[in-house]
């Protein structure tokens, strides 16, 4: 079991107000100094780095240690704990949560993808969230024949060809963070959920063969050329959007960095 933990040298803490949800995220590409990745590579569990070493591509490991390196560094924002010293366990559904400390309150969702790595914390337990690259050529017609509802497959053919990837990727990552919110992923039967979104607002509707708690909640976001989208239970979805950069640890040393967390860059409320 770890030891006490210190957090001396490190920023004040930030309060996750109760019903408040907030979203971190960064750009693995920018970390532009190999020391940079060295040094966030030492956060990771012992597990973690053996499964850093799994993947072949190096653009791959440097996105899976900076989304599970960044979720270490952001939790320590909210309690004082080392970022190496957090311990997750997945429950039977999959889902990852908090082993270690016992009774954060804190609840969390992980997810990562070609040029960008985010988190989202919440004191809701069903909370998921999904990004993707809409400029990632991955055949939508076919994708979406598979995972789409009869109402969104109709919405995706009347489409414009000029914005039928930003629409495949808006329904994609609404049911992605969905299902990873319910800790089943796209192995549920998709296709019986049906999303349809207006300016400032997520519609949801499912044909009721899946037990689901009554009220749910979504947000979409753009970053660039990314899609993200959130899912969380509850009458209420409020998100603070937090950017965060790799660029304040450029010149510090290991210790520096596992007894400090990261500053947002800047923030964006919704």
């Amino acid at each position: 079991m770890p030891g006490e933990s210190s957090h001396h040298e490190s920023a004040a803490l930030i309060e996750l107000p109760e019903g408040a949800t907030h979203v971190w995220y960064a750009h693995p590409r920018a970390l532009s100094h190999e020391d940079e990745l060295d040094l966030l590579y030492t956060v990771l569990s012992p597990a973690e780095q053996a499964r850093y070493w799994r993947f072949f591509a190096p653009k791959v490991r440097q996105e899976f240690c900076a989304a599970h390196a960044m979720l270490r560094l952001v939790l320590s924002r909210y309690l004082p704990v080392l970022p190496s010293e957090w311990q997750f366990t997945y429950a039977e559904n999959g889902r990852p949560y908090i082993s270690w400390p016992l009774d954060t309150g804190l609840h969390f969702n992980l997810t990562h993808t070609a040029g960008l790595v985010a988190c989202v914390i919440s004191h809701e337990p069903l909370i998921g969230i999904d990004v993707e690259n809409i400029e990632r050529e991955i055949g939508h017609e076919a994708i979406a024949e598979r995972i789409f509802s009869r109402k969104e497959l109709e919405e995706f053919d009347a489409t414009a060809k000029s914005v039928k990837g930003h629409f495949f990727f808006t329904i994609w990552t609404l049911k992605e963070a969905f299902t990873k919110a319910l800790g089943l992923g796209l192995s549920m039967p998709v296709q019986e959920l049906s999303f349809h979104v207006e300016p400032g607002e997520v519609c949801f509707n499912h044909s009721g063969a899946i037990p689901l708690p009554p009220e749910w909640q979504f947000d979409l976001h753009d970053i660039g050329h990314h899609r993200l989208a959130v899912a969380q239970s509850g009458r209420e979805l409020n998100v603070t959007y937090n950017e965060l950069s790799w660029s304040k640890y450029r010149a510090v040393k290991q210790r520096y960095l596992l007894l400090t967390a990261p500053f947002a860059e800047g923030t964006q409320d919704r």
